[in-house]
């Protein structure tokens, strides 16, 4: 089996591509990929992905770099100081970037290889951020600065990241499907009712 897996791999990663350190969740399918508009192409780009992976009825996880620095910085420290974007990993390994996932979709092989990340059903919109993934904080409301009525002056918010965001909560807790369905992140969840 696990010649067969190597085999896989191999198959879809090129010969002529650096070496990439893998990432240490590998358990799953990650996208990273950006939502802000700044460079078209780019953003266009992302966007077809994200369309291939949900056509596929695909279950991933993504990471937005413009939403955190430290999913920048996780890429950069894969795949080096250049990073276009958007960038995919199965299983840990680097699948390749905007026209590689391309190229694999167009050939069918993108498919097989991720069939068994599909999911049985359709991803509903969470109800917490509408799939985005990120909240706007609810101490600071974004402006990364509050009101401290102990000390009474304007104080940092060190609770949310650089952009005045939270994780969505609903989204971490797999809530986004409630009927024993696979959330983006590939839990089961199971309500009770």
């Amino acid at each position: 089996m696990k010649t067969l897996l190597k085999k896989v791999l191999r198959m879809f990663t090129s010969s002529n591509e650096k070496q990439v350190n893998s990432l240490p969740d590998n358990k799953h399918v990650v996208l990273y990929y950006t939502s802000s508009k700044v460079i078209p192409q780019t953003y266009a780009d992302c966007c077809t992905v994200i369309s291939i992976l949900e056509t596929l009825n695909i279950s991933f996880q993504q990471r937005d770099v413009f939403l955190g620095r430290k999913y920048l910085e996780e890429i950069k420290d894969l795949l080096g100081k250049e990073v276009s974007l958007p960038q995919l990993f199965v299983r840990g390994k680097h699948v390749g970037g905007y026209q590689r996932i391309l190229e694999l979709n167009q050939s069918g092989k993108l498919k097989k290889m991720l069939n068994c990340y599909r999911s049985g059903n359709l991803r509903e919109l969470c109800k917490g951020c509408g799939n985005l993934r990120h909240i706007v904080c609810f101490v600071c409301s974004g402006s990364k600065r509050f009101y401290r009525d102990d000390i009474d002056e304007i104080a940092r918010c060190n609770i949310c990241n650089e952009n005045g965001l939270l994780p969505c909560h609903v989204c971490l807790m797999g809530a986004v499907n409630p009927k024993n369905q696979r959330n983006s992140f590939g839990r089961v969840w199971r309500w009770s009712i």
